[in-house]
Order: C-alpha cells, then sequence, then structure tokens
C-alpha cells in the first residue's frame, strides 16, 4: 500500500513535470524491509525496473540528491519557490488542507475544483507563472493531473504504463559471517 502510494504520487509529479516542462527532483522512497518488518529509505531502483523508468523519462528527472551536488550551482539551490498545496476544496465547509506549523506564509494553498483532478490549463496559471527554479510541491496524494487533450492524455498514459514497471531488484544480503 506504502509503495503504491509513492508510486502515484510519482505519477503525479511526473505529470506535473512534463506539463510545467519542469525536471523532477525525485522524493525519497521507502520500501518494506523484511527482517525487521518495518519502512526503510531506498533507491528507486528497488521499486521500478530503471531501464524501463529512463527510456520514458530519463530526461524528466534527478536523483533526490541532486541538490547536493557540488556543481549545482548556489543560483539554482537557492531559487526554491515556497511550498504548494494541491488540494480540492472541503465538501463539509471544514477545512483539512495542512497549515504551516509555525503560521508564517511560508506555505501557498494551491485551490482545485471538486472534480477530483486539476487539469493542465489550470496548473499552468496556478503554478506556470513562478519563476523559481525549483517549485517546492507538499504532498501529491490524492491529486490527479490530467491533460485537457484526450490524445495527450493517452500517449501520456502509455508512456507511464511502459514506464512504471515494478522492479525485481534486490540488493544481496551481506552476512556477518568470517570465512
Amino acid at each position: 500500500m506504502v509503495i503504491d502510494a509513492q508510486l502515484a504520487g510519482l505519477r503525479t509529479a511526473l505529470t506535473i513535470a512534463t506539463i510545467l516542462d519542469r525536471v523532477l527532483i525525485l522524493p525519497r522512497f521507502q520500501c518494506f524491509k523484511n527482517p525487521t518488518h518495518s519502512f526503510v529509505e531506498c533507491p528507486l531502483n528497488a521499486l521500478l525496473n530503471m531501464t524501463a523508468f529512463d527510456a520514458g523519462f530519463g530526461s524528466r528527472y534527478r536523483e533526490s540528491s541532486f541538490l547536493r551536488h557540488p556543481l549545482v550551482p548556489d543560483a539554482v539551490r537557492r531559487s526554491i519557490s515556497r511550498r504548494y498545496v494541491i488540494a480540492t476544496p472541503p465538501a463539509n465547509g471544514v477545512d483539512t488542507v495542512p497549515a504551516s506549523s509555525d503560521h508564517s506564509s511560508t506555505t501557498n494553498v494551491v485551490r482545485q475544483n471538486n472534480t477530483g483532478s486539476i487539469s493542465d490549463d489550470e496548473l499552468r496559471q496556478l503554478l506556470g507563472t513562478d519563476q523559481h527554479r525549483i517549485i517546492s510541491l507538499a504532498t501529491l496524494q490524492h491529486v490527479r493531473v490530467t491533460f485537457r487533450s484526450a490524445a495527450q492524455q493517452r500517449t501520456f498514459e502509455r508512456t507511464v504504463r511502459a514506464s512504471l514497471k515494478r522492479s525485481n531488484y534486490r540488493q544481496l544480503h551481506i552476512s556477518t559471517k568470517t570465512l
């Protein structure tokens, strides 16, 4: 369930990056570690077949450590937007959108219509004018972004289906026994 939610968020983030013609900086992922029965941080190749992923999105993403790389210019590192939250309007009048814990204006709330998805045109209108090099998004849980053009949507869906193939890669267990 956790892995499916992470992959749904990745799909949404890739959709947003494609629509805004941006490069996605991958989040950190969590995998289930059987011996400890807990989730641990893991690389994307533990979840997805990277050959398939790179075939569809190789030019559209960077690793989560990208901003820590010494060759990334300071101008890029410092050009991060305030965090955007994409959420639906409350159905019952009770606002469930996360607020900033310090009540500062560090979080922008981007509201979408109640259709359950946000269109590419609406996304461009809401985020497309942000001049920061990096647009920071909060959780993409329960957010669906779609192309207004049915042909574009079908093409993107085909790319996603071909690219988000589950991986069977597992790192070797290193034994602590001496030979």
